[in-house]
């Protein structure tokens, strides 16, 4: 049984111990807590206790997305370029725990989730390494800031694919930018969107946002094709009709 299998079975087992649980207090009167707590509670255990979080770029989003992570209990490794100056003050805390920065295909060897979050003149190179290693079964979520260049039909998500065909591929955190939170230094950004094709590890990419306090909003739908053509997959599905910008965008990456 290979490792996303085991993942969704021990997900499940701990859905139904952990909802035995809240049953059993509430019968027995005992105080129970929120049923959002109980949700990251859930998430972390499933999530932590199995997988580990690869991150790679070495862009603000990258370092605090990385942290909030590890705060709420993820393993998570960063791949970064081989010239990167893990000296940096962002990152010189990160760097001390052994094996935490690594160059790109290390990152990707040992994560089963990864999220892209590097510059757009850094994609090439990653997309090099993920051709290199098996991303057979892995879980890739598109973060970097919408690029597509309409003359050569390539966009950021295409060459991901590409490199990666055999991986699970979402969209999230796009609209955040790469440069995150340093144009929200209120923080004052809540929500994220996320999107992708219907499959089970869909709702893991949810849980994911939600881990970290953002609310997640699935935008692969045409209620939202503004947002979807900004932020979503180019190739995602979108039910109903396109307007022809969004059509010219997505029939471009099929």
């Amino acid at each position: 049984m290979n490792n996303i299998l085991f993942f969704n079975f021990f997900q499940n087992f701990i859905l139904i111990y952990y909802s035995f649980i809240l049953v059993f207090n509430g019968l027995c009167g005992i105080r129970q807590i929120s049923s959002h707590k109980n949700q990251r509670i859930i998430v972390t255990l499933t999530i932590s206790l199995i997988m580990k979080l690869g991150i790679l770029g070495g862009t603000t989003l990258a370092n605090t997305l990385g942290k909030k992570y590890i705060h709420a209990g993820l393993t998570v490794v960063f791949g970064v370029r081989h010239d990167f100056d893990t000296e940096n003050e962002e990152w010189k805390m990160l760097n001390r725990l052994r094996n935490r920065i690594c160059p790109y295909e290390s990152a990707i060897i040992q994560a089963e989730i990864i999220l892209i979050c590097c510059e757009n003149s850094s994609l090439q190179e990653i997309c090099a390494a993920l051709e290199n290693v098996d991303t057979h079964g892995k879980l890739l979520i598109d973060c970097t800031e919408s690029h597509h260049d309409d003359k050569l039909a390539v966009s950021n998500t295409r060459m991901i694919k590409k490199a990666a065909p055999k991986a699970h591929l979402f969209g999230a955190f796009n609209n955040l930018g790469i440069d995150y939170p340093l144009h929200d230094p209120l923080r004052k950004i809540k929500e994220t969107y996320y999107c992708g094709e219907d499959i089970p590890d869909k709702i893991r990419v949810k849980r994911l946002i939600e881990l970290i306090g953002f609310k997640a909003i699935d935008i692969t739908n045409k209620q939202n094709e503004e947002l979807t053509e900004q932020f979503c997959l180019p190739n995602a599905k979108l039910s109903g009709k396109t307007s022809k910008s969004s059509a010219r965008k997505v029939n471009s990456a099929a």
